[in-house]
């Protein structure tokens, strides 16, 4: 895979990462209502925020591009300056709670971008990574254009630093 190839997919993920860790966030205290707000078109008002999972995402991608490898020291700066712009829930739950979960989730909808998270939030428990984790996969497999317009406008927009490796 050439690295135009790995930046595209990247660029993808993360922006279904974003998108769901986002709206995993803006339901996390009432999951439950998330379906019928999107059956009648009252989303949440934009920018749809990002949390510590979208911050560690892209740091991880900017680290691999420079380096093409993870850099320990380098991805520990990188989480440092990212996490001063935004913090997690704090929730609770551990990843032998989240990945299976979330996966089990991904695997369920890899053609339905919506369908994915909307199953995902409903599942309660750390929504915004659940739904983070979810996104970066199904987005995969829908592409951008497989995610609604109306959500990817939404998400609050970020750059990704040191695209060209130096």
């Amino acid at each position: 895979m050439t690295h135009e190839n790995r930046l595209s997919g990247a660029s993808i993920s993360l922006g279904g990462l974003a998108i769901g860790d986002a709206f995993g966030e803006m339901f996390s205290s009432a999951p439950k209502a998330a379906r019928a707000r999107v059956q009648q078109n009252r989303l949440p008002p934009r920018p749809w925020r990002r949390t510590d999972d979208t911050e560690t995402a892209l740091a991880i991608v900017e680290v691999l591009n420079r380096f093409g490898r993870i850099d320990q020291d380098a991805l520990a700066q990188r989480f440092a300056e990212r996490a001063a712009k935004v913090l997690g829930s704090g929730f609770l739950v551990t990843a032998p709670d989240t990945v299976p979960f979330a996966l089990w989730s991904a695997t369920r909808h890899l053609g339905n971008f919506v369908e994915a998270i909307l199953d995902t939030v409903s599942g309660d428990g750390d929504c915004d990574t659940n739904c983070a984790i979810v996104g970066g996969i199904v987005s995969l497999y829908v592409g951008l254009d497989g995610i609604p317009a109306t959500w990817r406008s939404a998400r609050e927009q970020f750059t990704i630093e040191s695209l060209a490796r130096e």
